[in-house]
């Protein structure tokens, strides 16, 4: 793999290695080995460049991205993966990224559009040089690679405090100038495109943060630009209602003025209180298509009016389409007013679902003033936000009421959260109307998927006390990032972690990512457990992955971390690490040796753990979990490996070279009666890139046995 991934770069990354000392911390050289490599490049079109996780209005490029990311979530952001996602672009050298300790949105705008940048600047910044040697994870030099348009920079004290509380920002340019559209030899040359560092890389404004997973003191971070940029202009989308009454109308709108998935965005409004929302768009060049934006009028309202205002622009709008196109001139602001007037179809009630949080379908009746049923509907809504339409119902002239009956849904529970008719609140649950001759009425119920997934994390340490801080991130849901830190001020006491709730989360994957947090030095500490409800899972590079499910809703995980400055037991000689985007693919298989027999036979297991790899995996973690009834007595690592007890036995080698291997061999009594099983789960420091084959169990059966078994338990057990 390592050979692969130098052909790949050798292409445009590669020149001859040159020895040099580590890089000197900027402002500082107070030696924390933390490191950042940033990189600039530039990109002819906006379509060569990837967006990032999470594709929507965030995004500060001026038009929208190519293909998604290759990234998945929690993944640190590498060279390797860059390369790949963007072979069209080129380096810079002499670019600026500028770090700060908070971030100040769309506060930078100009020719460029607008575009957020760091408050608290520093003031020096980083420019890429036009050659950097690349260096791993943990700062080790690899031979004969460099960058382009790349530069290395080691952290301060503060920096490194302020990256472990998830404030330490970076953008790229300066807080003035954050393309540096007036310097130099960057003048007028260059647009904002994207911008991802370390494992932020969520959303796509200007300014990211910089972390480090455990197990890594290394980061790296790259910026896109687009040349030449297009001059920029702002599209104003307004909506405004009448005859609507007090109650706020969602209007959901199209087009690729939005950057959202298909172009979707919402605007909602009430009478007298209209609603906007503002896009910072690249001028329409010849030969260009045009910025277009259009409404889904809902049933019952009728949209009486498009006006749109500009001073240079080519807007035509389509009233009866519901469109607009707009040829957007450079530094000019177009602004469109929709103008929807409520009308439901005389003596005809509709029936409307707006549905937050997921999708279902719902059963409505209609009672008349005697309280019978007269119609029943149902009405099923397909995308979150967008009103669904029930079939017109035509009624006799008279007084209603509409119930609705919320179906039971796996993911979670629906819950109530508006009902609305002709524009006015109701009160309660039951929407009561008033159908005549001469105006009918429009009736929408809001519901709100609730969730029950919760996850809980505790931290561990062994061998001195620290913080340590979590990153959780849904990979079908990016935006669902959350983020605590666990304090631990005893050793081998479970400290709660704290911070933005994990609780009502929608079920699905999750990955923890763990890093160390503010005060606590990452030398000497490694990752050497993580289970979840007493269940031991892998993970690699400080990243787990666990999954909430109907049946599963909640999940309690524990990470265990120790520490020690002792040098490791002689093994083999561990050889180069993987490569930033280079994976080392590690397996575990688990085989019964031997069984004895007796009342309380012991057996052994032996566990062997290989690497499949043409790279070293650094820190390689065995648990052993028995299974009921088992009980561990002993385990007795290869060459090289140390083995204790915390909840589990615990079996660490700090390194299996490439193609090597280890083994553990376990000794364990059975009380339980046999039939049961052996566990056994690895992780490690160095990224996997198949944790499927990171789990084996062996399973026995004990000899037959004419007596009543002990017991599952070692007290019971020891009175046998």
């Amino acid at each position: 793999m390592r050979s692969a991934l130098a052909a790949g770069i050798l292409a445009i990354l590669t020149v001859p290695a040159v020895a040099s000392a580590r890089p000197a911390a900027t402002g500082s050289a107070e030696g924390t080995g933390l490191l950042v490599t940033v990189a600039a490049r530039e990109c002819p079109t906006y379509q060569d460049i990837r967006a990032n996780l999470a594709r929507n209005n965030i995004m500060e490029s001026l038009e929208d991205l190519g293909e998604d990311t290759l990234y998945s979530s929690g993944e640190p952001v590498n060279p390797k993966k860059e390369l790949e996602g963007q072979p069209n672009c080129k380096p810079i050298t002499g670019w600026q990224f500028t770090l700060g300790s908070g971030i100040k949105e769309k506060a930078s705008t100009g020719p460029w559009g607008a575009l957020s940048i760091v408050t608290g600047a520093e003031a020096s910044t980083v420019t890429t040089q036009a050659t950097t040697p690349l260096l791993g994870w943990n700062g080790e030099t690899i031979p004969g690679i460099s960058l382009h348009g790349a530069a290395t920079f080691e952290l301060n004290q503060a920096q490194a405090e302020r990256a472990a509380g998830h404030y330490l920002w970076i953008q790229g340019g300066t807080t003035a100038d954050p393309v540096l559209y007036t310097s130099g030899p960057f003048a007028g040359k260059y647009g904002f495109g994207a911008l991802r560092c370390s494992i932020d890389d969520l959303n796509g404004d200007n300014v990211e943060t910089i972390d480090f997973p455990v197990g890594t003191t290394h980061a790296f971070c790259y910026a896109y630009y687009v040349t030449p940029p297009p001059s920029s202009g702002t599209i104003v989308i307004r909506k405004e209602v009448r005859n609507a009454g007090s109650a706020t109308q969602a209007f959901n709108f199209g087009g690729n003025v939005s950057y959202n998935p298909g172009g979707a965005f919402d605007l909602a409004a009430a009478e007298g209180a209209p609603a906007e929302q503002s896009f910072f768009r690249g001028e329409t060049k010849p030969g260009e298509d045009p910025w277009t934006v259009s409404e889904q009028v809902p049933d019952g309202w009728f949209l009486a009016d498009i006006r749109c205002e500009s001073n240079g622009s080519q807007v035509t709008s389509d009233r009866e389409n519901a469109t607009v196109d707009i040829r957007l001139a450079a530094g000019d602001t177009v602004t469109c007013t929709y103008v929807d007037v409520l009308k439901p179809p005389d003596g005809v009630l509709l029936l409307r679902k707006i549905t937050e949080g997921g999708t279902g379908t719902f059963d409505l009746k209609v009672l008349d003033s005697d309280g019978q049923t007269v119609r029943r509907e149902r009405v099923t809504t397909d995308e979150e936000g967008v009103p669904a339409n029930g079939r017109p119902l035509a009624l006799e002239p008279g007084s209603y009421r509409v119930l609705e009956a919320e179906p039971h849904d796996r993911r979670g529970v629906w819950k109530r959260v508006g009902v609305s008719c002709d524009g006015k609140a109701q009160r309660g649950d039951t929407a009561r109307i008033t159908i005549a001759a001469s105006h009918g009425a429009v009736c929408t119920f809001t519901n709100r998927l609730t969730y029950e997934g919760r996850l809980t994390i505790t931290k561990e340490a062994i061998g001195n006390t620290g913080s340590a801080a979590f990153q959780v991130t849904s990979p079908q849901l990016p935006e669902q990032q959350r983020k605590q830190i666990a304090v631990v001020r005893k050793e081998k006491t479970k400290v709660l972690a704290k911070g933005e709730s994990t609780s009502d989360l929608p079920f699905g994957t999750y990955v923890i990512q763990e890093s160390a947090a503010p005060g606590t030095s990452r030398a000497g500490w490694a990752l050497i457990e993580v289970d979840c409800d007493g269940k031991a899972i892998p993970f690699e590079q400080g990243r787990a992955v666990v999954r909430l499910t109907h049946s599963d809703p909640h999940k309690h995980c524990r990470f265990v971390d120790r520490y020690s400055r002792s040098p490791s037991p002689p093994g083999p000689e561990p050889g180069p690490g993987p490569q930033p985007g280079e994976d080392a693919e590690i397996t575990v298989a688990k085989t019964l040796v031997s069984t004895g027999s007796g009342p309380t036979p012991t057996s052994v297991y032996r566990i062997e753990v290989r690497n499949l790899s043409g790279a070293t995996a650094s820190n390689v973690v065995v648990t052993d979990q028995p299974g009921p009834g088992l009980v561990i007595v002993a385990a007795e690592p290869s060459a090289g490996g140390t083995c204790m007890r915390t909840d589990l036995y615990v079996c660490t080698f700090a390194s299996i070279p490439a193609h090597g291997e280890a083994t553990v061999m376990v000794t364990a009594k059975d009380y339980g009666g046999g039939g049961t099983y052996n566990r056994a789960v690895i992780g490690s420091a160095s990224p996997d890139g198949d944790p499927a084959n990171n789990v084996d169990a062996a399973r026995a059966k004990s000899p037959t046995r004419h007596y009543k078994a002990c017991g599952s338990s070692v007290a019971v057990a020891a009175r046998c």
